[in-house]
């Protein structure tokens, strides 16, 4: 991503932010045994928040939004130009309040992620930080051009808190020295989380890694990047950017995850990219043929687009509790209906004009909703749904809490692109997934050369 490209994506983010409202009230959900994930509430500035693997995205603000997490989730919070990944853990509880500064995420006022970069600020965190201080911290970024003196100061981080996650900004020109001091890092980190590209991965130790976020950074993906990836330990959670769909097969078949998370794959014959064993399939390109994930009996969490065509299939879908959809509203209500257990529905339409059969759905605990036709939603009330998520502006969102009284309503953006992000929105904003890590590197650059 080029500067150019970068400033659009951010502006483009921006106006999203100024254009979006998030409300939400104050009822907790347990987070256990009982449910894949649990709703999580979030307070804070006015941030944006991306899941990249479920497609949900939202505000958060001072009244709050929520989030459908499981343990071990990732999220991209941005606020202007600044970006950070929350790693969720179930301990974290169903409460989150966050602090985003620049380079800095907090949460709950603990520190959890931190990015470290050549300037003078950075130094003097380095030099004062008291070990106390950093138990909750769970990511930290190494931006480019670190002076030599300071890994020393680095290396104490690690030992201080042995499993957090650490990234480099740029693997591709690094020299020997540079090389070995990385090797012993990664090694001392024990990481579970990897972001990065398929020209990164075999700088990493992967041994530990549970959620792996890859990127094709040129048209052929780097020579002996399975072989890294085969260090993965099975059942983790894997998203692809960029990769075909033969390649995407490769990773699924050597890895063996539970969560696979596609983006910018075309997929034409969905058995070349499953595996017996999944557990969540998130598909951000549209599908005309659904029918081999049926044969997945351990799936619990799906995401769809159908594309204009329709899709088939559709009969042999059972047994999900999350259900991210992209369709007509006959689909989407198709679904519903074979599937009694759903806990979290996110319904993205253009508009809804009738309500589907929800009164089946007893064990409902979340629901994100397109704009009604007419804005009605009184039928909701008999259902035993704490959280309702719609696209409407302040004004609209007042009327629907009246008719809702007993329900947790809160706003989830606005018009077409709602809650349950599209595949054109994600081409747009899945590269902020990586702006943390990158966000800065022509900065160094430019001050490097200059």
């Amino acid at each position: 991503m080029n500067p150019a490209l970068l400033a659009l994506a951010i502006s483009l983010t921006v106006v999203l932010l100024q254009s979006c409202e998030g409300i939400f009230s104050r009822k907790k959900l347990p987070l256990g045994k009982e449910f894949p994930f649990g709703m999580v509430e979030m307070y804070g500035d006015t941030l944006f928040a991306i899941h990249p693997g479920t497609q949900i995205n939202t505000m958060i603000g001072p009244t709050g939004a929520a989030f459908p997490l499981y343990d071990g989730a990732l999220l991209t919070i941005i606020k202007g130009d600044s970006s950070a990944m929350l790693y969720y853990k179930a301990g974290d509880g169903t409460k989150l309040n966050l602090k985003l500064g620049p380079g800095r995420l907090w949460i709950n006022g603990d520190l959890h992620s931190i990015t470290l970069d050549s300037s003078a600020a950075t130094a003097s965190w380095l030099h004062s930080y008291r070990p106390d201080s950093l138990k909750a911290l769970r990511m930290v970024v190494l931006g480019d051009y670190l002076p030599e003196s300071w890994y020393p100061r680095i290396f104490e981080l690690t030992r201080i808190n042995p499993t957090v996650s650490i990234f480099r900004e740029n693997f591709g020109k690094t020299d020997r020295k540079d090389e070995i001091l990385l090797e012993g890092l990664w090694k001392a980190s024990l990481p579970e989380v990897f972001v990065g590209t398929d020209q990164q991965v075999g700088y990493a130790d992967l041994r530990t890694v549970r959620a792996l976020y890859l990127s094709k950074q040129d048209s052929l993906p780097a020579k002996g990047y399975l072989d890294a990836l085969s260090a993965l330990p099975p059942g983790g959670r894997i998203w692809l950017d960029g990769f075909s769909e033969a390649e995407a097969g490769k990773i699924v078949q050597t890895v063996s995850p539970d969560e696979l998370a596609l983006e910018n794959t075309v997929v034409r014959e969905l058995g070349t990219i499953l595996w017996p064993g999944l557990k969540s399939l998130l598909l951000s390109g549209p599908v005309s043929d659904i029918g081999p994930v049926g044969q997945l009996k351990s799936l619990e969490r799906l995401g769809i687009v159908v594309g204009e065509e329709g899709i088939r299939g559709m009969e042999s879908i059972k047994g999900l509790h999350f259900l991210s959809i992209t369709s007509d509203s006959a689909t989407a209500f198709s679904l519903l209906r074979q599937n009694p257990g759903l806990q979290f529905v996110c319904l993205s339409l253009d508009t809804l004009r009738a309500f589907p059969a929800l009164t089946g759905l007893g064990g409902l605990r979340g629901i994100v909703l397109p704009p009604l036709a007419v804005q009605d939603y009184r039928p909701l009330d008999v259902l035993d749904v704490p959280y309702v998520g719609v696209p409407v502006k302040d004004s609209v969102l007042q009327i629907i809490r009246s008719q809702l009284p007993g329900k947790m309503v809160y706003a989830q953006g606005r018009d077409f692109w709602g809650a349950c992000l599209g595949s054109a929105w994600m081409v747009l904003l899945l590269p902020l997934v990586l702006l943390f890590v990158y966000g800065k590197k022509w900065a160094y650059a430019r001050e490097h050369q200059g």
